[in-house]
């Protein structure tokens, strides 16, 4: 488990999400983070 305590964390922890299990989930969490950037 990885805490995520900042905007930054989670971008860090969605840089860090391998490329071959992208999907669905990835891109909603991806794009409500740079919404709320």
């Amino acid at each position: 488990m990885r805490e995520l305590a900042s905007l930054q964390d989670v971008f860090d922890f969605l840089d860090d999400w391998p490329m071959d299990k992208r999907g669905d989930t990835y891109d909603v969490l991806i794009k409500a983070c740079r919404m709320a950037a």
